[in-house]
C-alpha cells in the first residue's frame, strides 16, 4: 500500500475534485485528438479530390456495400447487366467497358455468370478490397472519420488505465474508510462514455459535403437525363430511396437482405444454372436515363443514411 502514489491517499475532499478534472482533461484531450486525427488533406497531384467519383459519395453516405449496390445499379441502368431469372443478373453480350468507372468494370466481371445482387453484397472480403481505397481517400479529404489501429490504441490505453485507477482507488477507499468511490466510479463510467470513438463515421464536413450532394442532385430523383445524372443520384440518396417509377431497375439492386442458401464457385452468390437472358429493357432497365445523385430503390432496405 505504501508504494502507491499518494495520489491514491488523498481524502475525497481532494480526490474526487481532482480526479473529475483529470476526467475532464483526459476526454477534451482525446476528442481534439481525433479531431486533429482527422484534419482534411488538401488535394494533390498524389491526394485527388474523392468527390469527382460517385462511388466516393456513395461510401461516404453507407459504407462499403452501398458503393457496390449503387454501381450494381449503374451497370442495370446503362444495360451492362441484364436480368434472366428472379432476381439473378448477369452481364450483357456487348458491353462498352471504356465508358465504365473502375469500380462498375470490377462489378462487372463478378456477373461473368448468373447471380443476384444480394449474393454479391455478401461477399464482404472482395467488397472490403475492391473499395478500400475510397475508405482511405475520404479519410485523407476529412470526410470520414478515422478508425484505425492508432485510434483503437489510444482509445483501449485510456480506458484501461481509468479503470486501473478506479480498481486501485476503490481498493485504497475500503481499506481506509473513505465513502466516495461510488461517486469515482461513476464519473469513470462518464468519462469511459465521452471517451468512445466518434459514433458517426461521417465528420461534420462529410455532412456538410453530404447534404450539399443531395441539393446539387435532388433534381434527379423523380428521373434523370443519362447514366451518369442517374448514378450521382443514387450515390448521394441511396437506391433505396430512389422511385421505382423513375427507376424500375433499382429494384434489382435491392434484394432483401438474407445469406444466400447455396453459393456459385464458391463466391457466396446465389446462382442459377443457365437461362436465355433478357434484354435490358426486359428487366426494366433502360440506357437512356440517369440521375447525377445516388439513391436507392423504395422496394428493399438499403444502407440507411447516416447522416
Amino acid at each position: 500500500m505504501t508504494m502507491l502514489p499518494m495520489f491514491f491517499y488523498w481524502n475525497d475532499a481532494v480526490f474526487l475534485p481532482a480526479y473529475a478534472a483529470l476526467l475532464v482533461v483526459t476526454v477534451l484531450g482525446h476528442r481534439a485528438w481525433l479531431r486533429w486525427r482527422n484534419r482534411p488533406q488538401a488535394p494533390s497531384a498524389t491526394n485527388p479530390s474523392p468527390l469527382t467519383d460517385p462511388y466516393a459519395v456513395a461510401y461516404l453516405r453507407g459504407g462499403a456495400e452501398e458503393a457496390v449496390r449503387t454501381a450494381v445499379f449503374a451497370l442495370l441502368y446503362r444495360g451492362a447487366l441484364t436480368r434472366i431469372v428472379k432476381n439473378n443478373l448477369q452481364r450483357a453480350q456487348h458491353v462498352d467497358e471504356t465508358a465504365l468507372r473502375s469500380l462498375e468494370a470490377q462489378v462487372l466481371t463478378r456477373f461473368d455468370t448468373p447471380r443476384s445482387a444480394e449474393g454479391l453484397l455478401w461477399e464482404s472480403s472482395w467488397i472490403r478490397q475492391t473499395v478500400g481505397d475510397y475508405a482511405r481517400r475520404l479519410e485523407r479529404a476529412g470526410l470520414l472519420n478515422k478508425r484505425g489501429l492508432l485510434e483503437r490504441r489510444v482509445y483501449t490505453t485510456l480506458v484501461i488505465l481509468l479503470l486501473v485507477v478506479t480498481i486501485v482507488r476503490s481498493f485504497v477507499s475500503t481499506q481506509m474508510g473513505f465513502t466516495g468511490f461510488p461517486l469515482m466510479i461513476g464519473a469513470t463510467l462518464i468519462a469511459w462514455f465521452f471517451l468512445r470513438p466518434f459514433w458517426r463515421m461521417q465528420t461534420p464536413l462529410g455532412l456538410r459535403v453530404l447534404d450539399q450532394q443531395k441539393q446539387a442532385h435532388q433534381r434527379w430523383m423523380n428521373g434523370a437525363n443519362n447514366v451518369d445524372d442517374a448514378t450521382w443520384v443514387a450515390a448521394a440518396f441511396g437506391v433505396a430511396a430512389l422511385s421505382a417509377l423513375a427507376y424500375p431497375m433499382a429494384m434489382y439492386a435491392m434484394p432483401m437482405m438474407r445469406k444466400p442458401s447455396s453459393s456459385n464457385g464458391g463466391d457466396g452468390g446465389s446462382s442459377t444454372s443457365g437461362g436465355d437472358s433478357s434484354s435490358s429493357n426486359g428487366s426494366g432497365c433502360s440506357s437512356d436515363s440517369g440521375s447525377s445523385d445516388g439513391g436507392s430503390c423504395g422496394d428493399g432496405g438499403g444502407g440507411g443514411s447516416s447522416d
